[in-house]
């Protein structure tokens, strides 16, 4: 096709533009293109809305931006054709151009063939593993990820967040917790999981046009009561919303996040990289500039014990809070109790809570720590 469209285009501008026209709804056939995708490929080309009606009565309609356009058009267009029990459209206003009776025909032709897109199914078991790998892969093709994502039941044309799981070495692993978390998370959303090496994997999919920091927050907030319900301890990473098609970026960053999540002594340490920004930069430091640090040595005995990890509970909580009673109510302490415990710690890393740049590097060797752990 591209040989004979460079052998034509010297001879007639137009019929290189004709033969453009069928080639593009040829690749949206080959590409076996939901009806959504037709129509919206042909306003793109037509440059004017377009609509398609099913035989049920349902329609699907694109402006040329490539915005849903709700409801029926008013009239009959004076450009439309039937094929294979579905109707189509150009809503074209004013004279005709040249080529819109060409793309009407390859229009008709595409999306009698083409299926509507399937809405998200909420998913609570947990997926063939080789399916999410595919999804999960930046090096397969995209035409088989896309067909991946359907079998998963997501859409390839809505973001998705992922979220890595780690499980506490002194608790065991199993596929059981993860489709805690994956029910857990199919309660407000399109969600499915699988073992991955020693991590779990779990993809979720918000409501097309939902707020990123809400869904965000919201599904912190599931996996966090999940693991209070259930008295269990373990680490997670939540990507930011990524385009479903590459997901394997949205998988990096998951990890990334949950190298920052610090074990606890029970419930669930959830790491956003969202919320991390350019805090996520310090993985890249290499683990040697981190163990001469004493301080960081320091803490990172105290997570041995049971009473160390509440002490680091406690200096997280105020570094998130800002003050003793915010911190209290977080952990449901008493601040008098959080007071002790600090002051204990300030003279363990001869550091002082109330001089900012003592708690920047406080922080810092928190981060650093918990990087250490998770090598």
């Amino acid at each position: 096709m591209k040989a004979l469209l460079l052998k034509l285009s010297a001879i007639d501008s137009e019929t290189e533009a004709a033969l453009r026209v069928i080639a593009y709804f040829d690749a949206l056939a080959i590409r076996s293109a939901t009806a959504e995708m037709v129509v919206r490929g042909a306003a793109a080309i037509a440059e004017a809305t377009a609509g398609l009606q099913f035989a049920d009565g349902s329609v699907v309609r694109f402006d040329v931006r490539g915005a849903p356009v709700p409801g029926r058009p008013a009239g009959s267009p004076a450009l439309e054709e039937v094929a294979g029990g579905v109707r189509v459209w150009i809503e074209r206003e004013g004279p005709q151009r040249p080529f819109d009776r060409l793309v009407l025909e390859r229009f008709a032709l595409v999306a009698k063939g083409a299926a509507p897109e399937r809405s998200p199914r909420k998913r609570t078991a947990l997926a063939d593993p080789a399916v999410v790998e595919l999804v999960l892969s930046a090096r397969e093709p995209m035409a088989e990820r896309r067909i991946a994502l359907r079998r998963l039941g997501f859409s390839p044309d809505h973001p998705v967040i992922m979220i890595a799981v780690a499980s506490d070495e002194s608790v065991p692993f199993d596929h059981g917790r993860i489709e805690q978390l994956v029910h857990a998370a199919a309660a407000r959303s399109t969600a499915t999981g699988a073992r991955w090496g020693s991590l779990g994997a779990i993809v979720v999919q918000p409501s097309p046009g939902a707020d990123a920091a809400v869904e965000l927050a919201a599904l912190r907030s599931v996996i966090a009561r999940s693991g209070e319900e259930r008295s269990t301890s373990f680490r997670c990473g939540m990507s930011a919303p990524v385009d479903a098609l590459d997901a394997a970026e949205g998988w990096t960053s998951a990890r990334d996040a949950l190298r920052f999540a610090r074990r606890r002594s029970g419930g669930a340490s959830i790491v956003s990289a969202a919320e991390l920004g350019a805090v996520a930069a310090l993985a890249s430091v290499s683990a040697d500039v981190w163990a001469r640090d004493w301080r960081v040595s320091a803490l990172r005995e105290l997570s041995g014990s049971e009473s160390g990890l509440i002490d680091l509970e406690v200096l997280e909580a105020y570094l998130s809070h800002g003050s003793l009673r915010m911190a209290g109510q977080a952990l449901h302490m008493h601040h008098s109790s959080v007071a002790s415990r600090l002051a204990r710690l300030e003279e363990r890393l001869n550091l002082n809570f109330t001089v900012q740049v003592d708690l920047f590097q406080a922080r810092l060797c928190m981060y650093a720590a918990a990087l250490l752990d998770t090598e």
